[in-house]
């Protein structure tokens, strides 16, 4: 089915106005507008992964622009196209599906008002939010990243990669995402898939939590400023213009960059080389001590490499992503 079916399809989903249909309809607004902005943006979270992963030893490129022109060329970027796509739906379903709920009970629960959250409020409640997709989505990004950090040319002999940071070793995953999970499973049982959710939920909890108070925050800041839709009774059931979605797309990315940038690159090295760290700490012990701290755009190295790669990735992807999704839910008779 063609997106020119979309509003169709949205159409012959239960009409009923129970809370539960509402929920509902809310969570997959979110899990279908972020799996097509990452099925979009794949190539650039490709390369990201790619750059964090591949030691300056292994690089015969000296910047990022040429490293990424040397993977098109050799390789393609659609590699994990579908597993990135389910990662960053299921995860949105906690980033930013659940997001509104968690800050209005957030909200409530401190006697304030939910039609005036504070910037705390949606720091917190987009750090609980995004650590809750983050989590369930766990098993499935763990196999993104491995099938992403291997991506490279398979000699159809040996059968073992030709390119890329694991050149000379075979694919972890040879046969896909949900063979590798099935794989994982059968070795250390259902408790294995979720083996380096630490470091992930952080990383997803200090992602959308920046991307919150981005998004969330821009919207709040200049309501009244820049051009919005129709404003009903309710203060927070408004629809923003598109004008207001993209600029606040692009400070929700800019808040994630530097608040999920170190937890990314943690988890990507712990990730991708499952058993070189003995634990999560370790490996940001190892960064730390090998590389330094870093700083975002102007020093990437060691917590802060690969952060405009990063930043490049994620606006694009909530700058489509996030209009889509509130599309999405005037669609579905749902307020911003």
């Amino acid at each position: 089915m063609g997106l020119d079916g979309l509003p169709h399809a949205l159409s012959c989903l239960p009409d009923d106005d129970e809370p539960s249909f509402l929920f509902a309809r809310g969570l997959f607004a979110s899990f279908l507008s972020a799996g097509i902005g990452a099925a979009v943006t794949n190539p650039l979270e490709l390369v990201k992964v790619r750059w964090q992963v591949t030691p300056e030893s292994m690089r015969t490129a000296t910047n990022m622009s040429g490293f990424a022109s040397e993977i098109v060329a050799k390789e393609g970027v659609m590699r994990g196209i579908s597993v990135n796509f389910m990662a960053i739906g299921v995860s949105a379903i906690g980033r930013v599906g659940l997001y509104p709920t968690v800050r209005d009970v957030f909200v409530g629960a401190r006697g304030g008002d939910v039609a005036k959250p504070t910037p705390g409020d949606m720091f917190i409640s987009g750090l609980l939010a995004g650590a809750i997709g983050y989590f369930i989505a766990t098993p499935v990004f763990a196999q993104k990243t491995i099938i992403q950090a291997e991506a490279g040319l398979v000699d159809p002999k040996s059968g073992l990669l030709t390119t890329g940071a694991k050149a000379g070793s075979a694919p972890t995953s040879p046969n896909g995402w949900i063979a590798g999970m099935a794989a994982v499973a059968k070795k250390d049982g259902i408790g294995g898939w979720f083996k380096g959710s630490g470091p992930l939920v952080v990383r997803g909890a200090t992602l959308s939590a920046g991307n919150q108070l981005g998004y969330d925050g821009f919207k709040t800041a200049t309501s009244g400023v820049l051009p919005e839709g129709t404003r009903a009774a309710d203060l927070r059931s408004h629809t923003s213009s598109l004008m207001q979605q993209i600029l606040a797309s692009i400070m929700g990315a800019l808040g994630s960059t530097v608040c999920a940038t170190p937890a990314d690159v943690v988890t990507t090295r712990y990730l991708a080389e499952p058993g070189k760290f003995a634990s999560p700490i370790a490996c940001a012990t190892t960064i730390m001590s090998q590389e330094g701290l870093g700083f975002p755009f102007l020093k990437e190295a060691g917590f802060y490499r690969g952060s405009t790669a990063l930043f490049v990735k994620l606006a694009p992807l909530y700058m489509l992503s996030l209009p889509l999704n509130e599309g999405l839910r005037s669609m579905l008779g749902l307020s911003s």
